[in-house]
């Protein structure tokens, strides 16, 4: 069970949108959908060459509470950046969520 105190860090679920302007134009953008409070673990890092440049992928495991809607389909904001989710587990109580992130610099 996790102890509410532990969840020190702010982030978003946000969601990928595309709308039209008045022109008829495509505006694509993201919505936040939820502000949690969270607890943010970092996992590791990989580091590759692709296409002759060296690039980091970095994993986090995010715990916060269960909001509906949440899905490998949304993003997380954290950190001034967005991380893809890649899996969202149910924890035990049924209280409380695991995201696992990635994010590639």
């Amino acid at each position: 069970m996790i102890d509410s105190g532990e969840l020190r860090d702010v982030i978003e679920i946000q969601e990928f949108t595309t709308s039209t302007d008045e022109n008829g134009f495509e505006i694509q953008d993201y919505k936040t959908m939820y502000t949690l409070r969270a607890k943010v673990k970092t996992q590791g890092t990989k580091e590759f060459m692709s296409a002759d440049k060296s690039t980091t992928k970095l994993t986090v495991h995010v715990i916060c509470r269960v909001r509906k809607g949440i899905d490998s389909d949304k993003y997380l904001f954290y950190n001034s950046k967005r991380w893809n989710i890649r899996h969202v587990h149910l924890m035990e109580d049924r209280q409380f969520i695991t995201l696992t992130c990635e994010v590639s610099e």
